[in-house]
């Protein structure tokens, strides 16, 4: 993370035209830094708040300790690796009819500035509203993926919050047929789980 102020600035200019939520976190939680979306979403009592003393939290005690606990372990793979990996994934919910924010979080390596040969972990979190935002994504995800039509429209309505069972009534298609299209999914995606499919199509849309 760059201490130069100049440089600072400049980087949180570029962060406020980010399309989603951007925050810096310590590793115990504490929001050192956010661009304009996340300042929005957490102003609008969004399913996200900074909570007493400055600290990342969800509108529920479980998700907020989940949270917390993600924010440790992710912050503590910094120190094990010389830049950030695969990103890890986590759900907010926030309640019935409202979609879920989905976050990514990346370790961050940080200088400390009393020892250049020392580093302090922190948490990128990049978070996205589907409720508000169009995800996208979904035409590069098919191709790449080689899903046919039905297959995409299948991905579509539950990326969109339907489950399996609704969609298929969308589709207008049996129980039966849409189970059919999940295995078909699963076996070219690689995976035999719908939330991982659905965080497969979260990390492909925004990144």
């Amino acid at each position: 993370v760059i201490r130069d102020r100049l440089a600072r600035e400049s980087l949180a200019e570029f962060m406020d035209h980010l399309p989603m939520a951007f925050l810096l976190v310590s590793r115990s939680g504490h929001v050192e830094l956010h661009n304009r979306v996340a300042k929005e979403m957490i102003a609008h009592d969004n399913g996200l708040f900074v909570g007493a003393g400055g600290y990342l939290a969800a509108a529920s005690a479980k998700n907020t300790a989940d949270l917390r606990q993600l924010i440790i372990e992710t912050a503590e793979g910094a120190k094990a690796r010389d830049g950030p990996d695969g990103g890890e994934h986590f759900i907010i919910s926030r309640g019935p009819g409202r979609l879920p924010l989905i976050c990514v979080m990346y370790p961050v390596r940080r200088l400390r500035p009393d020892d250049e040969s020392d580093s302090d972990p922190a948490v990128a979190v990049l978070i996205k509203d589907p409720q508000i935002e169009n995800l996208g994504g979904l035409p590069d995800f098919v191709n790449a993926y080689n899903l046919t039509n039905a297959e995409a429209r299948l991905i579509g309505l539950l990326t969109g919050g339907h489950r399996l069972f609704e969609a298929a009534r969308e589709l207008g298609v049996t129980n039966n047929t849409a189970r059919t299209h999940m295995r078909n999914i699963y076996s070219k995606v690689g995976m035999n789980r719908q939330a991982d499919l659905i965080r497969l199509f979260a990390q492909f849309s925004m990144f």
